[in-house]
């Protein structure tokens, strides 16, 4: 072989570890990214709900307290919580909280009316338990 191939596929060879360990670099880094991305993800989520979770329990009070207009209002502030907490939650954790929202809305709508049967309440306690079984 000639000195000029030599000199060429040692430059190649010498360049092709270097790109592979720049890759195995890069690949290190992204991984500990993401694992720092998942655990502010995972904070941010259960602070959302533990909010949401202590709004819906003044909620019920109000309720009970037959102080409807503020009931209402901290219904729809959880609602809000937990639509922000949706879209940043993995998967599986968005579906649960998806039907959460869609329960607080049916309550909502129950306390606009009047809430006559007195029950959203006890409804909106059980929401906030399931937000704290979420929690854990």
């Amino acid at each position: 072989m000639s000195k000029g191939k030599k000199i060429f596929y040692g430059v190649w060879a010498g360049i092709t570890v270097l790109l592979l360990l720049f890759g195995w670099i890069q690949t290190s880094r992204l991984r500990s990214v993401s694992a720092e991305r998942d655990r502010i993800r995972a904070e941010t989520v259960a602070a959302l709900l533990s909010e949401a979770q202590s709004i819906l329990d003044e909620a019920a009070d109000q309720t009970g307290s037959l102080n409807l207009g503020n009931a209402q209002a901290g219904i729809a502030s959880a609602a809000s919580l937990l639509k922000a907490a949706e879209r940043i939650a993995t998967r599986d954790i968005s579906r649960t909280i998806a039907e959460r929202i869609k329960a607080l809305e049916e309550i909502r709508s129950a306390v606009l009316q009047g809430d006559t049967a007195k029950t959203a309440a006890g409804d909106l306690k059980r929401e906030a338990s399931l937000l704290r079984e979420l929690l854990k």
